[in-house]
């Protein structure tokens, strides 16, 4: 572990660095690999050797990540910017994977290095992603208005269940489903876009082309990775739930309840790490790059 200390910025070259990343790969052409089935167990298994070389740091890093975030997202009107800013701290947070992954060590100031490096094209991803994800909720939204007024005698009806039809109850349903899966390529769309833009310097919509012609060349692995994540956190759950079996809903003990917050709180943020390094991981090895 080389945890001395988070804020200061490693002072050994990164081979090649995060800084100089855009200029080395700007002129070279990005292969898309289509790569084996259980690759997707091993970006876990690669992402958590990841966490493991520096932990204390990527739980700090993923705290701030996720406060900042999380803070900014219930504030109204403010929101937005959330959404918008989030491909620039993950864009940090590949810096970040990347550095502890050459150099064994990375700094809290790499979660920002997004701003300082290409956030005006990272920015561009966040407004877009963001008015695709407002367009499919203004179209579903009103088609569901129209089939719920037309199925209801008024507003008030609304409250009493029963005016509602069985037909009515499945068409909503199946909007939901398709609405999912609109979902699913907008979301492989933007999956390695904010990397592709960080570490490659190309244009917006070259990354989310590329970002979904990834995904859609190792749909395989990707189900396994999904897989095998799952299972993980499913593991993960165990610990939070044996000490609730504990737990007297009558008398609750607050060393037993603080011990599951912390329990949970500490496995949370080593899943979220590990998902961040895990992409990483699966970003190297899905794109290549020759001259």
């Amino acid at each position: 572990m080389t945890d001395s200390n988070p804020f200061q910025t490693p002072e050994s070259d990164v081979s090649p660095t995060p800084a100089n990343t855009q200029n080395t790969n700007a002129n070279k052409v990005i292969i898309c690999n289509s790569v084996a089935t259980l690759n997707g167990a091993s970006w876990i298994v690669d992402g958590f050797k990841n966490f493991a070389t520096s932990p204390f740091t990527w739980l700090l890093a993923v705290f701030l990540y996720l406060l900042m975030l999380g803070t900014l997202s219930m504030l109204p009107f403010v929101s937005i910017i959330s959404t918008i800013i989030a491909p620039i701290f993950m864009a940090g947070l590949m810096i970040c994977a990347k550095q502890n992954k050459y150099n064994q060590q990375f700094s809290i100031n790499n979660l920002f290095d997004g701003f300082r490096l290409n956030g005006g094209k990272l920015a561009g991803l966040g407004a877009i992603y963001f008015g695709m994800i407002i367009l499919i909720f203004m179209v579903f939204g009103a088609i569901m208005l129209v089939m719920v007024f037309s199925n209801v005698a008024n507003i008030e009806s609304l409250a009493d269940p029963s005016n509602f039809s069985a037909n009515t109850v499945l068409i909503f349903l199946l909007f939901l489903l398709i609405a999912l899966a609109i979902m699913i390529p907008i979301i492989m769309a933007f999956w390695f876009a904010p990397a592709l833009v960080i570490f490659h310097n190309i244009e917006i919509f070259d990354a989310i082309k590329l970002s979904f012609t990834g995904c859609m060349k190792n749909v395989m692995p990707y189900l396994i990775y999904s897989i095998v994540y799952i299972v993980v956190y499913l593991l993960a759950i165990i610990p939070v739930a044996i000490l609730a079996i504990f737990l007297d809903t009558n008398d609750p003990n607050p060393i037993l309840i603080t011990l599951m917050v912390l329990t949970g709180l500490i496995e949370a943020l080593i899943l979220t790490a590990t998902f961040i390094t895990s992409l990483f991981a699966s970003y190297e090895d899905i794109f290549t790059t020759e001259p």
